[in-house]
């Protein structure tokens, strides 16, 4: 999936639950929180000559602010750039990284239509020096997994909306116990690369 897809998947989930929502994140862990090889910028080019950026700043509170910005050298009919920042941090699940990330509250007060809510979203990654790999976790799979009870949650066909009320230490015992693949969406994965 085009990164500028993803990031507007991420951007509509809080309106439109294009994502699974989790009412609690990944437990946070103070000495994991901070995963130092996502931490500066990060680019994906497009066949079309757009980039898509994603940059992760150090808090001194263990999370991170991490800006979205999509559609950098588009053409002139998209208006522009969209950015996005949200809040978020790195948490391990036996070897496997994942993000617990969220809208940052701060930015949310200063809309005109406020969302009525702020969950979180999850995603598995991995990265390297120069390649960082994100995956969104799957509406479909997450929706099988509450309706099997592997989570606690609400999944109704007829609601948009995938909301896990499972609590932080469930969330991490189903990781624990799953591939990650068996959460995460084969069709959104983002691709970057290590921005100079």
């Amino acid at each position: 999936m085009k990164a500028h897809v993803l990031a507007s998947l991420i951007l509509a989930s809080l309106a439109a639950g294009c994502v699974p929502e989790f009412t609690q994140p990944l437990p946070f862990k103070a000495d994991r929180s901070v995963d130092h090889r996502l931490l500066g910028h990060w680019t994906a080019k497009e066949d079309n000559g757009d980039e898509n950026h994603a940059l992760f700043f150090r808090r001194g509170d263990g999370w991170y602010d991490i800006v979205f910005i999509t559609g950098a050298n588009a053409s002139a009919h998209s208006n522009g750039l969209d950015c996005t920042i949200y809040e978020g941090y790195s948490a391990m699940v036996g070897t496997n990284w994942f993000l617990s990330f969220r809208a940052r509250p701060q930015d949310l007060q200063n809309l005109v239509k406020k969302p009525d809510r702020n969950n979180f979203m999850l995603a598995e990654y991995s990265v390297t020096d120069k390649a960082f790999v994100l995956h969104l976790f799957s509406e479909d799979k997450v929706r099988a997994m509450i309706r099997d009870g592997k989570l606690k949650g609400t999944a109704e066909t007829t609601s948009d909306l995938v909301l896990v009320t499972e609590g932080s230490q469930g969330i991490e015992n189903a990781l624990s116990t799953n591939n990650p693949s068996a959460f995460w969406d084969e069709d959104r994965g983002l691709n970057l690369q290590r921005s100079p």
